[in-house]
């Protein structure tokens, strides 16, 4: 079994692990989507269609079955994480992490790396399967790796900018706060 092959699988887990759990604490990650801004009907349907579509993933993910489905929903649901949690730092919203369903921290950095391993493995197995095809060539291959190598790429730029965002926003609660005890000396 290849390391790819384990990651995958590991990615899978962490999927149908997140999965059920917020299925089992519906209310807890639809408290999360409102803190997101997400309310009313969207708010109820997402509640129960994005679980749905992590443990999807997961099990296609740890059974390679329904190739590429499963790379392609883990790289979707992890594009979609990481874009929450920049929306999260970036308007200063203190949003309740539910991704295993419990409300243990702010949505951070801890959850962009989490999301970011997941979209890397996504599109590492995407990228890196071949599938069986008589029509499967080198040159299918290398683009294979252009397209993961750009994938990662893409990753890691998100994962710098996001970076800043952090650092950016913790210097405007640092300012926020200081001008608060100003108010509060006068």
């Amino acid at each position: 079994m290849a390391a790819l092959d384990v990651l995958r699988m590991t990615a899978g887990m962490m999927l149908i692990l997140a999965a059920a759990s917020k299925l089992l604490h519906l209310r807890t990650f639809a408290w999360t989507l409102s803190a997101l801004g997400v309310n009313g009907l969207a708010r109820n349907v997402l509640s129960a269609l994005l679980p749905t579509i992590e443990f999807a993933a997961g099990a296609g993910l740890v059974a390679a079955a329904f190739w590429p489905l499963p790379a392609v929903g883990g790289l979707l649901l992890s594009l979609g994480f990481i874009l929450a949690v920049v929306y999260a730092v970036a308007t200063e919203r203190q949003v309740p992490c539910a991704c295993f369903g419990a409300t243990t921290h702010e949505l951070g950095s801890r959850n962009l790396l989490t999301a970011t391993f997941l979209g890397a493995v996504s599109a590492a197995s995407m990228a890196s399967r071949t599938p069986v095809s008589p029509w499967n060539t080198t040159l299918s291959e290398t683009i294979g790796e252009i397209i993961l190598a750009a994938l990662l790429l893409l990753f890691g730029s998100l994962l710098l900018a996001t970076r800043s965002l952090l650092s950016l926003a913790k210097q405007r609660r640092e300012t926020r706060d200081t001008e608060w005890e100003k108010l509060d000396v006068a």
